[in-house]
């Protein structure tokens, strides 16, 4: 007979029954390793409002409309941007660095529900993002394609679940 996760919690915790149990459900650094070698990729949509931003750099219209932008206001690019990729033209697959586990720790709980992400945390899971994915990421901009990035993050703690 399996016993159940209330039956391991409702054990005192100086038995050693209940530190094996405990012990067989932590995540460790090994398991991450293992879990990142079996799939060390993932899937990552590309909306149109990307590859439309990356035009407008590379051509320089992103230079001349920050510049004819009054000081203080906003283009509204962000949010023409968040409408545009909605609207997926590419999906790629994306070779990603393997979490740590201080990093997946922080990680798992955050982005497990759906609760709005505060400034603190969103500044630290860019840091996550831009390592593991080895990506230059500007952390002075938590609205730009945060949404996005958030995704992508998910889809990472889905691989090693």
């Amino acid at each position: 007979m399996k016993k159940s996760k209330e039956y391991y919690e409702g054990l005192d915790k100086r038995t050693n029954e209940y530190k094996d149990w405990k012990t067989s459900q932590e995540t460790t650094q090994e398991d991450l390793t293992a879990k990142h070698k079996a799939n060390p990729t993932i899937e990552v949509e590309v909306g149109l409002g990307d590859v439309v931003e990356k035009i407008t750099k590379a051509t320089g219209i992103k230079t001349i409309v920050d510049y004819f932008t009054p000081e203080g206001e906003d283009c509204g690019c962000d949010e023409r941007k968040e409408k545009l990729n909605k609207h997926v033209v590419l999906k790629n697959m994306t070779k990603m660095e393997c979490l740590t586990l201080a990093e997946y720790n922080y990680m798992k709980p955050l982005l497990s529900n759906n609760a709005p992400i505060s400034g603190k945390h969103a500044r630290n899971l860019l840091v996550i993002y831009a390592r593991i994915f080895n990506k230059k990421v500007d952390s002075s901009c938590n609205g730009c394609s945060m949404s996005a990035k958030l995704n992508e993050l998910k889809a990472v703690i889905g691989t090693y679940e």
